[in-house]
């Protein structure tokens, strides 16, 4: 479904990621791992159309996103949820879910939208009224999150969700982000937690300086020497 290939980029002529290549397929949920500044939001930027590589190829089914407008992007189906959450504050819980389901595809199922993304988090139906400023971290990633499942993603790009977030709603928000594939999205999950990610997803890859230097099944990576002895002990 996605496929980015030997793919280059950085900054003021500065390499961020070098000849970078992953797949996610249809009905995955699939990591990328690594420590703070290895590149990986990077990448996110980069499938999103925030950022253009040097060279490389990235390609959605049968499309290239290269040089596409993020907006274009958006219509195609690829949907991301920043790090950070990039939520409107002084605006209400529903009014940020609204804009999440602005695109064309989206529009049209926005009442089916709603009483989705309610079901999966109840406590965002409560906190409609709320401004988003005023929720909690854990419910602002919620609604960081379900503001993405609005606009009716076949790829859920996830930057960073579990940032400044207690175990508990970790293992919550991760939960939740497990059960999306069943509903046909497709999720790339970017994370520092690496045990949380290998956990949820079918395929993980470890970027360190710009590079992959490990991919494979998730399970079979944990047991990595390097995955065990730098990010989750052993």
């Amino acid at each position: 479904m996605l496929k980015v290939e030997n793919v280059t980029a950085g900054y003021l002529q500065s390499p961020v990621l070098r000849e970078v290549s992953l797949q996610l397929e249809d009905n995955e949920c699939a990591c990328v791992v690594g420590a703070n500044g290895a590149g990986k939001s990077t990448l996110m930027s980069l499938i999103s159309g925030l950022m253009r590589p040097s060279s490389g190829s990235i390609m959605f089914n049968e499309t290239s996103l290269i040089g596409l407008s993020p907006s274009k992007i958006v219509d195609l189906g690829i949907i991301q949820v920043p790090e950070g959450r990039r939520l409107f504050p002084r605006m209400t819980v529903a009014e940020n879910l609204l804009l999440g389901a602005r695109n064309a595809r989206a529009r049209p199922e926005t009442k089916a939208s709603f009483e989705k993304v309610y079901h999966l988090f109840p406590i965002l139906e409560e906190r409609g009224k709320q401004k988003a400023g005023t929720l909690s971290g854990g419910q602002q990633q919620m609604l960081a999150i379900a503001r993405g499942l609005m606009a009716k993603p076949k790829v859920l790009l996830l930057d960073e969700p579990s940032i400044g977030l207690s175990p508990i709603l970790v293992a919550e928000i991760f939960k939740t982000v497990g059960g999306l594939v069943n509903d046909g999205i497709s999720v790339l999950l970017v994370e520092q937690n690496v045990r949380a990610a290998l956990a949820v997803s079918s395929h993980g890859f470890l970027v360190e300086r710009g590079r992959i230097v490990l991919s494979g099944k998730s399970q079979d990576l944990v047991e990595e020497s390097a995955i065990k002895r730098g990010f989750i002990g052993g």
